[in-house]
């Protein structure tokens, strides 16, 4: 049975980002966020095995396939999902690779990261006398939809003011630079630097 997917959603603030227990990857950064690909894998194991058919040779045969263990791969500037398929046909029962591609993105305007499943197949063969027959491919990627979303290191304000001894404030704005998003064996990491700055007085605020 299909199981229907909704939007997965991880909700984290900037002091308390996910970070790996391995030495900092990025010292030069203000801010960094890590999302390890054990992460991802937790929540595509706990969807479970998907099944569904179909029929070929003007529907007097048909076949079934079983996916489980999806996985994605997180590599040095590269990602991929995998997961096993068994496939049933008749007396014909065999196992393959369901394999697919996957968008790691950084929206810089909105501060999120998103990984999402873009493919994901595999085929449906069968062999007679020695010889390959292709019957049809299968997308599984439809299946396993959810976009993964993340916020990333910028901070949650932009400005804010500083109480002086004179019972006046101090207005502070923060600009963020990100630098880039980069893949990693195992892990995603997108990090920031600040630049904290005293923007100049306007006309209501030296009226003060």
């Amino acid at each position: 049975m299909i199981k229907s997917i909704t939007a997965f959603w991880v909700t984290a603030l900037l002091t308390l980002p996910v970070v790996a227990a391995t030495p900092n990857p990025a010292p030069d950064y203000d801010a960094f966020v890590i999302i390890n690909e054990s992460t991802l894998n937790k929540f595509l194991q706990a969807i479970g095995p998907i099944t569904g058919g179909g029929s070929f040779n003007s529907g007097r045969s048909s076949y079934s396939w079983t996916v489980k263990n999806p996985l994605i791969h997180i590599s040095k500037d590269a990602s991929a999902f995998t997961a096993d398929a068994e496939i049933h046909s008749g007396l014909l029962n065999y196992g393959t690779t369901a394999k697919g591609d996957v968008d790691v993105l950084y929206d810089n305007a909105k501060n999120i990261i998103s990984v999402k499943i873009r493919k994901a197949s595999f085929e449906i063969a069968l062999e007679l006398f020695g010889n390959k027959i292709h019957i049809t491919d299968v997308d599984i990627s439809t299946f396993y939809r959810p976009q993964f979303q993340f916020p990333g290191p910028q901070p949650l304000q932009s400005n804010f003011d500083v109480a002086l001894p004179d019972k006046k404030s101090k207005p502070i704005q923060i600009k963020t630079f990100v630098k880039k998003l980069v893949l990693e064996p195992g892990r995603i990491v997108v990090g920031s630097n600040f630049v904290f700055f005293t923007p100049p007085p306007t006309e209501n605020s030296v009226n003060r």
